[in-house]
């Protein structure tokens, strides 16, 4: 199992963000049966990560305590790893995904990754 580590601050983005994009409280009931079938095996292991781009799933799944990751923080993740070589190539990746679902990726979005990235990787380099 991958563990990712976020800083407190990073952490509160994500929700704010998250929160920010839909501010009424999600019903169980208005999420697809596959995002619902998903939520259920995620509360049958709780230490599992919780995959999803859905804002509502999402958002009800952080709602109910769950451990939450979308793509872009995998993207991020694997940046900060390594796997993908650099920030530009980050970046690439970002904007493919933003032609393939402009709802799922803003400007905005990769602009607040990239400083994210950034900072991940400092850190990282001050503490070898």
């Amino acid at each position: 199992m991958m563990i990712f580590f976020l800083t407190y601050l990073q952490v509160i983005v994500i929700i704010v963000h998250i929160i920010s994009k839909e501010k009424k409280m999600i019903n169980k009931n208005e999420l697809s049966e596959s995002a619902i079938s998903s939520i259920n095996l995620a509360i049958e292991h709780p230490d599992a990560l919780f995959m999803s781009d859905d804002d509502n799933t999402r958002l009800y799944a952080i709602s109910i305590g769950l451990n939450v990751i979308g793509t872009t923080r995998v993207i991020a993740d694997a940046t900060v790893k390594g796997e993908i070589k650099s920030i530009k190539e980050m970046v690439d990746v970002l904007l493919q995904l933003k032609e393939l679902n402009d709802s799922l990726i803003t400007d905005e979005m990769i602009t607040d990754i990239v400083a994210v990235v950034k900072n991940r990787i400092k850190i990282m380099e001050q503490n070898n």
